[in-house]
């Protein structure tokens, strides 16, 4: 019998990975938010992955939780949908806080972790604090309380430190300071925002920087036991500071899974997760924070040889522990020329020599021994669809 499979937040780079790494036979359907209006066409019937029979809309499930989590149900039914898989921090948040709702409704199996997990994990203050207990190295970190004593002892931290929200996505709200003086300006002229709350405390957290190279620890797990993990340089970022990785190499970093083990083990973790990770300028590893979901560079990972969206799947589908998963292509250099490059080369500041610096970059192989690229023939459709729904 054909596993029938959701994809939720399909329009996104992370779904094009499951999409391409799903079983070949099974039957996969679409679903994204609802749009207030597309500007150039709505691309559900036409821009879609050949792989899609379908794409269906459902409401922002960061506005209307408890509506998106009734309409999963329902597509689930009217679909027979066996599983569900998320992908995008809101969207997986969201679903893994509604699973009891959604599951009783509905036959469907959900791949995603019980909040009791992900919750936790997927707030970098509670991760920090998992780390520590569990000895896994990360920076100096603290929640970013305005009182004026503690707000002066933050600034005679180590300089520069990093400012960004607890929960958050694609470098959004991340904020470098070079000095103290840089801090005291900017919760000067912004005070309510520096001051807000989140449930049991800041929203935001303060970090110390790490001098160093991003890296990034990406596994699959099983009640806390590895099953599969790679590591990979972010070699160029979204952004100048640092951000997503849009081109990315596959390494062979041990030290650096070995320091988050320990972690995954703590937690008890199921499934995917990619830790982010900065490499010091001695070679030491320390763990910044954790996404605890489907990561904007997965199909790196299954187009090196170690397909661990199909690990995650049949652990979810199964509920028994996947066959594990070991080697890889090191030295694999994958680019995500839509739009992901693109954007890169003409985000603001944009100025002559900030672009032929970006474009040098790109254009780099950065010594590595294969190269590939997401302008495949079989995701061009997908990827113009996905360009038109992130420009409604």
């Amino acid at each position: 019998m054909t596993t029938r499979l959701l994809i939720l937040n399909c329009y996104s780079r992370n779904a094009l990975a499951v999409i391409n790494s799903a079983p070949a036979d099974w039957h996969i359907i679409g679903a994204d938010a609802e749009k207030p209006g597309f500007r150039f066409g709505r691309p559900d019937r036409y821009f879609r992955s050949a792989r899609l029979a379908a794409v269906i809309r459902y409401p922002d499930p960061k506005a209307e939780p408890e509506a998106f989590a009734d309409r999963i149900a329902e597509i689930c039914r009217q679909y027979e949908v066996d599983l569900v898989i998320p992908t995008g921090t809101t969207t997986t948040n969201c679903l893994s806080e509604m699973k009891e709702r959604v599951t009783a409704a509905t036959g469907a199996k959900l791949a995603v972790e019980d909040f009791a997990r992900l919750g936790p994990v997927t707030d970098k203050w509670h991760a920090a604090e998992i780390a520590r207990k569990a000895g896994t190295p990360i920076p100096r970190t603290a929640l970013f309380d305005t009182d004026p004593a503690t707000l002066e002892g933050f600034f005679g931290w180590s300089y520069p430190v990093v400012v960004k929200p607890r929960i958050s996505f694609a470098a959004h709200g991340v904020e470098f300071f070079d000095d103290a003086g840089a801090l005291r300006r900017a919760v000067a002229a912004r005070p309510d925002y520096y001051a807000a709350r989140l449930g049991d405390g800041p929203a935001l957290i303060i970090q110390e920087a790490v001098d160093g190279d991003l890296h990034d620890v990406v596994l699959c797990a099983y009640q806390g036991e590895i099953v599969a993990a790679m590591t990979q340089a972010r070699v160029v970022s979204l952004y100048d500071f640092g951000g997503g990785g849009i081109i990315n190499l596959t390494t062979d970093e041990k030290a650096a899974i070995e320091l988050v083990r320990p972690f995954v083990r703590e937690v008890g973790w199921n499934g995917l997760a990619l830790f982010d990770m900065m490499r010091a300028r001695d070679g030491s590893f320390v763990m910044i924070e954790c996404n605890p979901k489907v990561w904007g560079t997965t199909e790196l990972t299954t187009r090196a040889g170690i397909n661990m969206v199909r690990q995650h799947l049949e652990l979810f589908a199964s509920g028994e522990k996947p066959a594990p998963l070991e080697g890889y292509r090191v030295g694999l250099l994958y680019r995500y020329w839509l739009p992901e490059c693109l954007f890169h080369l003409i985000h603001k500041p944009l100025t002559p020599g900030r672009f032929l610096k970006r474009l040098k970059s790109v254009l780099s192989r950065h010594g590595a021994r294969w190269v590939e690229g997401n302008l495949r023939p079989e995701n061009i459709r997908h990827l113009i669809g996905l360009i038109l729904n992130k420009a409604a």
